[in-house]
């Protein structure tokens, strides 16, 4: 008798991958709720034409998720077939190579989450704008050079992730985003972020490291829920004081990276006491605080106390190590 194979968590070790082509399986399956059709670009041939076909229309009628990653897709033609039923509501198009959406595109009004990260989109798709059900959203690595002031017309929007773009800057109507949680603005060409950011009072998550940010907007310091905020990789010069009630004992905050600025001395005197600098890192109430990687905090070793050039250290030297420690590699995006 040949023995079992060991279970795992979740199931079996082994899960029977479905080898049929997606022709077949829309053919022959008609209770479907899922379709994952994920890196098969030489049967959708650049677009997903074969949804159109008659006799796969009765397979779309009940599927809610539905993913076409990795597919070298050019355009979203077939994308329609899923608009009759009105049940689709999370569609992952991430890794291909389109460089806008059709209109119909629009139409698809029950999504509630989008991937099309890693493609070729040069602007915004307009047709997103009417997708006012949308939760998540994600358009990371693309190359979209602004966001439209109608943004603000995702009104359910939770999650924005458009990090890897080439975005300049950022329409104050974002801030009437109110139920955003999670945004990502990482890896882009922001000078500045809207003066009203502190308005969007759900966030917990805020990136907006590798910019060009000189200074953060005094509104932070609204973001009550905030628990990480990660700005390393910036020309900040000075630390954002209204932070720091944040990160108190009474805050959220748990994270906040400031590392790789222009940051130099003095540093709050809030920081003092509990806070104690070493290499470049410390905590505040309970907030992790990184700061390494800013030249204007690393200060030579004080002279010995009665030699020729003997001064006292200040109390800010007195905070600071004297060597600040290189980030390990990925740390300019944790």
């Amino acid at each position: 008798r040949v023995p079992a194979f060991p279970r795992l968590w979740g199931g079996d070790m082994f899960i029977k991958k479905d080898t049929r082509k997606a022709s077949e399986i829309l053919t022959e399956d008609q209770d479907l709720t899922e379709v994952k059709f994920a890196r098969r670009p030489q049967e959708f041939k650049g677009s997903l034409g074969t949804l159109r076909k008659h006799r796969h229309a009765a397979a779309l009628r009940q599927v809610t998720v539905a993913s076409f990653y990795a597919n070298s897709l050019l355009s979203l033609t077939g994308i329609e077939a899923f608009v009759p039923h009105g049940a689709l509501l999370e569609l992952s198009l991430g890794c291909n190579k389109l460089t806008d959406l059709p209109k119909e595109f629009g139409d698809l009004s029950s999504l509630q989450k989008l991937w099309l990260d890693d493609n070729q989109l040069s602007v915004f798709p307009p047709a997103l704008l009417q997708l006012s059900k949308l939760k998540v959203l994600r358009l990371s690595s693309n190359r979209i050079p602004s966001l439209p002031a109608t943004i603000r017309l995702l009104g359910e929007l939770e999650e924005l992730a458009i990090d890897n773009n080439c975005l300049a800057d950022i329409p104050d109507t974002i801030a009437e985003l109110t139920g955003l949680r999670i945004l990502n603005l990482r890896q882009n060409q922001l000078e500045a972020l809207p003066e009203d950011i502190g308005r969007c009072s759900a966030l917990t998550h805020l990136t907006v490291s590798s910019n060009r940010l000189g200074a953060l907007p005094e509104s932070c310091g609204q973001l009550e829920a905030l628990e990480v905020l990660l700005a390393n990789g910036n020309r900040l010069e000075a630390f954002p004081n209204q932070l720091l009630p944040l990160a108190s004992e009474h805050g959220r905050l748990v994270r906040l990276n400031l590392s790789h600025n222009s940051l130099s001395l003095p540093l709050p005197d809030e920081l003092a006491g509990s806070f104690i600098l070493s290499a470049g890192s410390g905590t505040h109430g309970g907030a992790e605080i990184l700061l390494h990687g800013n030249p204007g905090l690393v200060v030579p070793p004080a002279p010995q106390a009665g030699g020729p050039h003997g001064k006292k250290r200040s109390a800010d030297s007195a905070r600071l190590s004297t060597t600040v420690a290189e980030p390990a590699e990925g740390d300019l995006t944790a």
